[in-house]
Protein backbone atom coordinates (compact mmCIF):
# COMPACT_ATOMS: atom_id res chain seq x y z
CA UNK A 1 0.00 0.00 0.00
CA UNK A 2 3.15 2.33 -0.36
CA UNK A 3 6.41 3.10 -1.41
CA UNK A 4 8.53 0.68 0.70
CA UNK A 5 12.31 0.16 1.63
CA UNK A 6 14.09 -3.31 0.76
CA UNK A 7 12.84 -4.09 4.26
CA UNK A 8 8.89 -3.25 3.49
CA UNK A 9 8.79 -0.24 5.99
CA UNK A 10 7.52 2.86 4.25
CA UNK A 11 10.33 5.65 5.20
CA UNK A 12 10.50 7.78 2.14
CA UNK A 13 6.64 8.95 1.36
CA UNK A 14 5.66 9.58 5.33
CA UNK A 15 3.42 12.51 6.21
CA UNK A 16 6.28 14.10 7.85
CA UNK A 17 8.47 14.14 4.78
CA UNK A 18 5.09 15.32 3.12
CA UNK A 19 4.92 18.25 5.20
CA UNK A 20 8.17 19.24 5.13
CA UNK A 21 8.68 19.02 2.07
CA UNK A 22 5.74 19.49 -0.63
CA UNK A 23 5.46 23.21 -1.01
CA UNK A 24 3.81 22.63 -4.44
CA UNK A 25 0.28 21.37 -5.17
CA UNK A 26 0.20 18.05 -6.76
CA UNK A 27 -2.63 16.63 -9.23
CA UNK A 28 -2.67 12.67 -9.40
CA UNK A 29 -4.40 11.28 -12.83
CA UNK A 30 -5.70 7.82 -12.34
CA UNK A 31 -7.39 5.57 -15.55
CA UNK A 32 -10.31 4.13 -13.46
CA UNK A 33 -10.10 0.82 -14.69
CA UNK A 34 -5.93 1.03 -14.64
CA UNK A 35 -4.60 -2.34 -14.12
CA UNK A 36 -1.34 -1.20 -13.04
CA UNK A 37 -1.83 0.31 -9.42
CA UNK A 38 -4.92 -0.09 -7.62
CA UNK A 39 -8.06 2.50 -7.53
CA UNK A 40 -7.44 3.12 -4.01
CA UNK A 41 -4.22 4.87 -4.71
CA UNK A 42 -5.75 7.97 -5.10
CA UNK A 43 -7.58 7.19 -1.73
CA UNK A 44 -4.15 6.61 0.20
CA UNK A 45 -2.77 9.56 -1.62
CA UNK A 46 -5.66 11.53 -0.24
CA UNK A 47 -5.25 10.61 3.39
CA UNK A 48 -1.34 11.07 3.39
CA UNK A 49 -1.38 14.58 2.24
CA UNK A 50 -5.00 15.00 5.21
CA UNK A 51 -2.38 13.52 7.93
CA UNK A 52 0.24 15.71 6.51
CA UNK A 53 -2.18 19.38 6.60
CA UNK A 54 -1.66 19.63 2.91
CA UNK A 55 -5.50 18.64 1.55
CA UNK A 56 -5.39 22.21 -0.11
CA UNK A 57 -2.24 21.02 -2.20
CA UNK A 58 -3.57 17.75 -3.35
CA UNK A 59 -5.74 17.25 -6.66
CA UNK A 60 -7.31 14.26 -8.66
CA UNK A 61 -8.45 13.02 -11.75
CA UNK A 62 -10.62 9.59 -12.15
CA UNK A 63 -10.61 8.97 -15.84
CA UNK A 64 -13.62 6.98 -16.14
CA UNK A 65 -13.41 3.66 -18.88
CA UNK A 66 -9.42 4.17 -18.99
CA UNK A 67 -6.52 2.34 -17.87
CA UNK A 68 -2.59 2.96 -17.28
CA UNK A 69 -1.78 5.06 -19.99
CA UNK A 70 -5.09 4.88 -21.95
CA UNK A 71 -5.77 8.57 -20.23
CA UNK A 72 -2.88 10.04 -21.99
CA UNK A 73 -3.12 8.27 -25.24
CA UNK A 74 -6.66 7.31 -25.56
CA UNK A 75 -9.79 9.10 -26.99
CA UNK A 76 -9.83 11.21 -24.50
CA UNK A 77 -6.68 12.23 -24.24
CA UNK A 78 -7.42 15.73 -24.78
CA UNK A 79 -9.75 16.40 -22.20
CA UNK A 80 -6.81 14.98 -19.84
CA UNK A 81 -4.29 17.40 -21.03
CA UNK A 82 -6.86 20.11 -21.02
CA UNK A 83 -7.11 19.47 -16.87
CA UNK A 84 -3.29 19.24 -17.02
CA UNK A 85 -2.56 22.40 -18.80
CA UNK A 86 -5.48 24.21 -16.24
CA UNK A 87 -4.02 22.50 -13.31
CA UNK A 88 -0.03 24.07 -14.74
CA UNK A 89 -1.72 27.79 -15.16
CA UNK A 90 -3.61 28.28 -12.45
CA UNK A 91 -2.67 25.12 -9.25
CA UNK A 92 -5.49 24.04 -8.88
CA UNK A 93 -8.13 22.10 -11.06
CA UNK A 94 -11.04 24.76 -10.18
CA UNK A 95 -12.16 27.19 -13.25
Amino acid sequence: RTIADKHGFNRFATPGQVAERMNLPVLSIHGAENGLTHPATLQHMRELFRTAGLSHRFFEHKVPGTGHQDCLIGTGAKDVFAKISHFLREGSLQA
